[in-house]
């Protein structure tokens, strides 16, 4: 006998479809476990378990009820503990896997896997019943197996529809779902929350009460029809009324327990529009100053970018513009992602710094959209259904580039140099998710932007539109990868690129980092403990790095807690094993040294706070870093520096640097050196943090005038040059750009990117 031939015979051997069922998902969670995304129960177990697990089990429910002639509550009562069962055995398989792996979050992890896939396990034998015996009364006795299948297989593939649609059709990206659970919409967002999934259960658990307490009136004849019958429990009656109130309720009301939102609950919320020439911002009222930035700013990059793309710019681009990550996710799904939806002409942001730091990225997703094909507007093979990421956000890093040290073909001759370059053919296919998001955009960017110099904008968007590049250009994509990397290794390179290029981008996929959801959790909860409760803050970043040893953000907040609870000298300690670390990445080393610096400082041994600051300047590429550290190591001469550049950006120890509070400081610094541009800057850069415009273009103004160190000139003109834009003053705004042109210390890069900003302000 073959070996095929013994398997089906065992497979036939195990005992009814229940049974079967039962042991293809365990078998499943089995050897889902072995993969590192899924060795646990958590997120990325409860949504590829949800998707595959419910189905078996309503196959093998329906094949159940319709081999029997049970009464309607005595099948529906067998499904039910036929699944309980299954979610046990598939539950233990799955902290089996963890136990083995190393459970990363215990509580959040199991509440998201037993409340998804295993409750829709209930559900789907619930609906499974139902399907079975409804069946039945219409085909007046058992229906064929395959109508069987085929009706359980209805209930998943409906909802599962049905989420699709409400992503399609309305600006949220995230699902709750009754087989799968919960589905957060954001690929790169990995803090989940588990509140709705409670609420979302409970109106599961109601509706489930209310099948049961009508199957308990029903009968099932021999000739497989249906009928009612009182059993005299008015009761039971009441509490199935009940129920399936709430459980109807529970979807009237689901924008409000935010199972589910639509453009009309998110606008109740964002009740304000304000309206441009080619943008509306929907907003609260708190962020109204923010929308009118935003909303000019956005019709300066639809105006400005409709030419290269080709597009008309008739329909009116509408942004949602949310007062911070937490609302946002809570009425989108989104929490640090920023998303936009070509199809739906939409983008959703937080309120951030002006310029936005992302507005013209999402912009040239939903612009460029108008120039593709498909359902989703975007780049994509079999006319736009399957969408290319590599692609999608190539062409959107090169048309916005970023305010960055280095541009995306510098990054990526680094990358290059590093032997951190991903191949073109995983770029541009499923391969885009495998590196990490910084890696996959730039690099994506980086070959976009040279198709554009060498090919010019036209092609790149007919290939955006779905043309086949290897036709436009009449090249085969590895020629064109060969000459792509012959003009990066052209490009001359320091030294500190590629220390930081190796620290951006020498790193996993979120897909392939061991408890992401879990570690970047507790940093966010320790981070947010640390001004109210340091042993909250120490035990979070504690269980951060027990999970991830090489956290060094974790590594930084455990020395910083140090510091505050007056533990200097193990604080000193905690700096230099992580500064003197081979290990840990040159960026955190960099931090540490700096943090040493800063501890010098405090304690007022300015020679030793000099050398360390003097090392961070060499070391770091970074020019925000360095224009920090200028600024501390200038402050340490002067005693009026020292304290208001203490209370600004050291903190006194003990609790984190105040800005607001440090104000007063700055006013006396600058009353004390009348010539000295330093204080007169660090106050404008505060006004510009409160949206004190005019104010802060006086103290630029007249910051200017006086002596600057290099880095911070640079930056105070290109602050003064955004000012002007936000104010409306473009010749002052062309005269910082041009200052700013002439300075060495500003990378070329920087110098394009204000440069443009500068003309599109203009328009």
């Amino acid at each position: 006998m073959s070996r095929r031939a013994r398997l089906v015979a065992w497979w036939r051997r195990v005992d009814g479809p229940l049974a079967r069922a039962g042991l293809a998902v365990a078998v499943l969670l089995f050897g889902l476990g072995w993969f590192e995304p899924l060795g646990r129960p958590g997120y990325e177990l409860a949504l590829v378990a949800g998707l595959l697990a419910p189905p078996i089990v309503a196959i093998g429910v329906g094949l159940d009820v319709r081999a029997s002639s049970r009464p309607p509550l005595a099948s529906l009562r067998r499904s039910l503990g036929a699944a309980s069962l299954i979610a046990l055995a598939a539950t233990v398989v799955a902290l089996v896997h963890g136990v083995r792996t190393g459970l990363c979050e215990p509580v959040e992890g199991l509440t998201l896997f037993v409340l998804g896939p295993m409750a829709g396990l209930l559900v789907a034998a619930e609906w499974a019943t139902v399907a079975a015996l409804v069946l039945g009364w219409l085909r007046r006795g058992a229906a064929s197996r395959g109508a069987v299948v085929v009706f359980a297989l209805m209930g998943p593939l409906a909802s599962l529809l049905l989420a699709v649609g409400m992503f399609y059709g309305t600006p949220a990206i995230f699902a709750f779902e009754p087989f799968v659970g919960f589905f957060s919409g954001a690929l790169y967002d990995t803090v989940i929350p588990t509140a709705g999934l409670w609420t979302y259960r409970a109106a599961s658990l109601a509706t489930l009460v209310a099948l049961l307490a009508l199957s308990g009136h029903l009968e099932r004849r021999d000739d497989g029809r249906l009928s009612f019958a009182w059993r005299g429990s008015p009761g039971l009656v009441l509490v199935g009324g009940l129920a399936a109130g709430l459980a109807l309720a529970s979807v009237a009301y689901g924008d409000r327990l935010g199972h589910w939102h639509t453009a009309t609950s998110i606008r109740a919320a964002l009740p304000v529009e304000t309206a441009g020439e080619l943008c509306k911002v929907y907003h609260d009222q708190a962020a109204s100053e923010d929308a009118a930035l935003v909303v000019r700013d956005c019709d300066n990059n639809v105006a400005q970018l409709s030419s290269p793309l080709g597009v008309a710019t008739s329909e009116p681009v509408a942004v949602y513009l949310f007062r911070d990550e937490t609302q946002r996710q809570a009425l989108m799904g989104a929490h640090h992602t920023s998303i936009a939806k070509p199809w739906r002409n939409e983008l959703y942001l937080v309120v951030e710094d002006y310029p936005h730091p992302v507005l013209r990225h999402e912009l040239v997703h939903v612009l460029a959209g108008r120039r593709a094909r498909g359902p989703f507007s975007v780049a994509g093979a079999l006319g736009g259904w399957l969408p290319n990421p590599g692609l999608i956000e190539g062409f959107a890093e090169s048309f916005a580039p970023r305010d960055d040290e280095l541009s995306a073909d510098e990054w990526a001759a680094a990358m290059r140099k590093l032997g951190l370059l991903p191949r073109l053919e995983r770029l541009f296919g499923v391969g885009f998710f495998a590196s990490a998001s910084s890696t996959s955009y730039t690099a994506a960017g980086s070959f976009v932007s040279f198709l554009r110099r060498e090919h010019g904008d036209p092609t790149v968007v007919r290939w955006y539109g779905g043309e086949a590049l290897e036709t436009l250009v009449g090249r085969q994509l590895s020629d064109l990868e060969l000459e792509w990397w012959t003009d990066l290794d052209a490009r001359p390179l320091r030294d500190a690129a590629l220390v930081e290029a190796r620290q951006r981008f020498d790193m996993p996929s979120v897909l392939m980092r061991r408890c992401p959801h879990a570690v970047d959790r507790m940093l966010v909860e320790a981070t947010a403990a640390e001004s109210r409760d340091w042993d909250q803050a120490f035990a979070g970043y504690e269980a951060a790095l027990a999970l991830d040893p090489g956290c060094t953000r974790a590594r930084l907040g455990l020395a910083g807690i140090l510091e505050r609870s007056g533990m200097q000298p193990a604080a000193r300690r905690a700096y230099e094993e992580l500064e003197s670390s081979e290990g840990a990445p040159p960026g955190a080393r960099t931090a540490a040294l700096e943090r040493l610096g800063d501890l010098h400082a405090r304690a007022e041994d300015f020679e030793r706070a000099r050398a360390r600051y003097r090392e961070v300047l060499e070391r770091s590429l970074l020019e925000d870093r360095r224009r920090t550290v200028a600024v501390k190591l200038a402050s340490l001469e002067v005693p009026a520096a020292r304290v208001a550049v203490g209370a600004l950006l050291l903190g006194d120890g003990k609790s984190a640097p105040k800005p607001l509070d440090a104000m007063a400081r700055l006013g006396e610094w600058r009353i004390s050196a009348p010539d000295d541009g330093v204080p007169r800057y660090l106050i404008a850069r505060q006004l510009v943090n409160a949206r004190s415009f005019s104010h802060a273009a006086d103290e630029l103004e007249a910051a200017l005038e006086r002596p600057l160190p290099p880095l911070v000139e640079a930056e105070a003109l290109r602050l003064a040059a955004k000012v002007s834009c936000a104010l409306g003053n473009h010749g002052a705004g062309m005269r910082h750009v041009e200052r700013a042109e002439k300075l060495d210390v500003i990378a070329p890069n920087r110098k394009a990117w204000l440069r443009e900003f500068a003309w599109r302000c203009v328009r």
